[in-house]
């Protein structure tokens, strides 16, 4: 895997040339940094469950995209 530096992710967040499918695997993989960097720290225990509610909302958003394609995929294929 590519290491890319902020400023390199911060610029291919914001270009418009880049599939969402991309950004938002970039997005679920800054989230997956940052939960981890959060998990090393010592909170109480609703901190730990916000951290991870954050983990599941970030990552949900591929999910989502996925569905949508294949609800896309399925109504072509029922269309034609």
């Amino acid at each position: 895997m590519i290491k890319l530096s902020y400023y390199d992710q911060f610029f291919i967040m914001n270009n418009n040339n880049i599939s969402i499918q991309d950004r938002s695997k970039l997005f679920a993989i800054r989230a997956i940094k940052a939960y981890t960097e959060l998990n090393k720290r010592h909170f109480d225990h609703a901190g730990k469950v916000l951290a991870k509610q954050f983990l599941k909302a970030a990552n949900s958003i591929g999910a989502n995209l996925a569905e949508g394609e294949f609800a896309q995929l399925m109504q072509f294929k029922i269309i034609n």
